[in-house]
């Protein structure tokens, strides 16, 4: 949040992204997650620049066969990455419906607050139609959801 670094999310190819840290000007620095049938989006730094929280969205074979596989069915998965460590950690209580739209820090880096709405189970491309927005705070595991 100082300015000199900031997170940016690479379309690897149609299957999958990653994310990497940058400098301001631009220049890739250093990988922060890895290649495969994963999609990473919604990337927000810690104030502290410390931490990184991420929707993560694993790619499935699509159902029925022959549906494009888009990695927007999936996009029910958050994760906090520590820059120091590279540790991974699942963010919990999301809810296996929902869509992420946003997500963001506490200024103090103690909570998260993420955008949300719940897909059709039956077509999970599609949101529920009429369906509201809701917004979760939560600690960065995922505990204590409000």
């Amino acid at each position: 949040r100082d300015g000199r670094v900031f997170v940016v999310e690479h379309e690897e190819d149609r299957d999958h992204s990653s994310l990497w840290l940058a400098g301001r000007d631009g220049v890739k620095q250093k990988r922060l997650t890895g290649a495969g049938d994963t999609w990473y989006f919604l990337p927000s730094l810690s104030a502290d620049g410390a931490r990184v929280v991420m929707g993560v969205a694993n790619r499935a074979p699509p159902d029925p066969p022959g549906r494009d596989a888009n990695p927007a069915y999936l996009r029910n998965n958050l994760a906090v990455i520590e820059l120091a460590t590279g540790t991974t950690t699942p963010v919990r209580n999301v809810s296996p419906h929902a869509r992420i739209d946003g997500v963001c820090w506490s200024p103090d880096g103690r909570h998260l607050a993420y955008v949300w709405r719940d897909l059709d189970p039956d077509n999970p491309a599609t949101p529920v139609r009429g369906t509201l927005y809701y917004v979760t705070v939560c600690e960065p595991d995922g505990a204590n959801p409000r």
